[in-house]
């Protein structure tokens, strides 16, 4: 595996991997029996082993976990080249409505018994979800909780715009996005001026139009599930994963750039001279404006209306966070949720100078951390979740038992 010299930069990803301990073993999406669809009988995922092929139309598996679509969900993955099949998959497996999930076995073997039937799955938004979704509880990797049960409404509960990506030789394509990313980064390192020349120079796959993508657009392609055990899709090599560039300054200190870690599923920012590699971009930028209502926030760019009026910040567990926003009655509407890390990414205003650096539409907020409904499974420690540090914008894991605030989401309409 491609491993740059620590740095000041690195030393605080190191040190995020170090409080969190070995990787899960989970499969590379949620193994589904979806129901049957209306043009067939509905197509069953196995997790180890060769996949075998949906019976809805749906591409093969994978050898690392079968992957294919999901009933009544558009835009899951299907076998890709480099993980088993022979091309992405199919938009949908069916008109059998909503999937029900379970999370594979551990280490190969077909999944666990099918999952509850409380998982939310909607399509055709332009945020993506992750691609594999995972529950958690604080001790332990869990079947996603039913409605009213403790733990209900985490990140692997609401399956959301989750896309499909098609692979070539050099290249992986999102579907939600639209964003082409370069497969294979030059393995050499480079500070964060060198990784943007580079990107700019890059000729691949007949195009030459490259660019060193945004911190933004580098947290749409993570896949927070780890279903390959890092946090790229599967068709990514290991051996290219690791601390990245962007091309996002932060406001809050000189010289200082945002990195994305594409094994860990974070980011962070550190000094533009130090070494890390760099993974190139090309499509639509994306953009957007900010909606101020009385009550919430909607941003056009991603459809996410945000709680704006009424904010309760009071210090929650994890597990207390999650059912605040479950049961929130706010603006008119009572389909609020905790939101997953890729959501709250979005508030993050990188030209911020002073705390906290959200755009300032979200109005004044006193909280240092906001919870996000994302457990964090790097390197296996269980009873951690990822959250959002607004005095800069980074990515940090936590205890679940530890406290921090939550401020709730919901699809625009």
């Amino acid at each position: 595996m491609r491993r740059p010299p620590r740095s000041v930069a690195q030393a605080f990803l190191v040190t995020l991997a170090s409080a969190l301990g070995p990787v899960w073993a989970c499969s590379s999406d949620d193994s589904a029996t979806p129901p049957a669809g209306a043009s067939g009988s509905a197509g069953k995922a196995t997790t180890g082993g060769q996949g075998q092929a949906g019976e809805n139309g749906a591409p093969g598996g994978n050898e690392t976990g079968g992957t294919e679509t999901m009933g009544g969900a558009p835009a899951n993955e299907g076998g890709t080249p480099n993980n088993g099949g022979a091309t992405a998959g199919a938009p949908s497996a069916g008109d059998g409505g909503a999937a029900v999930h379970s999370l594979g076995g551990a280490g190969g073997g077909e999944g666990t018994d099918p999952g509850p039937p409380d998982l939310v799955t909607a399509s055709g938004g332009p945020w993506p979800d992750s691609l594999t979704g995972a529950c958690a509880s604080s001790t332990q990797v869990i079947v996603c909780p039913q409605r009213g049960d403790a733990f209900y409404g985490q990140d692997g509960t609401y399956r959301l715009n989750v896309p499909s990506y098609s692979a070539t030789a050099s290249t992986l394509k999102d579907s939600v996005t639209g964003l082409v990313w370069q497969l294979t980064p030059e393995a050499t390192t480079k500070t964060q001026g060198e990784a943007v020349v580079y990107c700019e120079a890059l000729e691949l796959a007949g195009q030459s139009d490259w660019r060193l993508p945004t911190r933004l657009e580098y947290v749409s392609v993570l896949d927070e599930g780890m279903g390959s055990g890092y946090g790229m899709p599967a068709a990514v090599s290991i051996d290219t994963v690791g601390a990245q560039w962007t091309a996002s300054a932060t406001g809050t200190a000189a010289d200082q750039f945002f990195i994305v870690d594409d094994q860990l599923g974070s980011w962070t920012v550190g000094d533009e001279t130090t070494p890390l590699g760099a993974r190139c971009v090309r499509g639509p930028v994306s953009g957007g404006s900010l909606q101020v209502d009385a009550d919430t926030v909607t941003d056009n760019a991603t459809r996410l209306v945000w709680q704006l009026s009424a904010l309760d910040e009071t210090p929650r567990t994890w597990q207390e966070a999650l059912a605040y926003c479950e049961a929130l009655s706010h603006a008119g509407k009572d389909d609020w949720r905790l939101p997953s890390i890729k959501e709250l990414a979005t508030l993050v205003d990188e030209s911020a100078t002073v705390a906290p650096a959200l755009h300032a539409e979200y109005g004044t907020s006193a909280a240092a951390r906001y919870w996000s409904s994302t457990p964090a499974r790097s390197f296996g420690a269980t009873g951690f979740a990822l959250a959002l540090e607004t005095s800069v914008g980074y990515s940090p894991s936590q205890q679940m038992s530890e406290s921090a605030a939550a401020r709730c989401v919901r699809s625009q309409d």
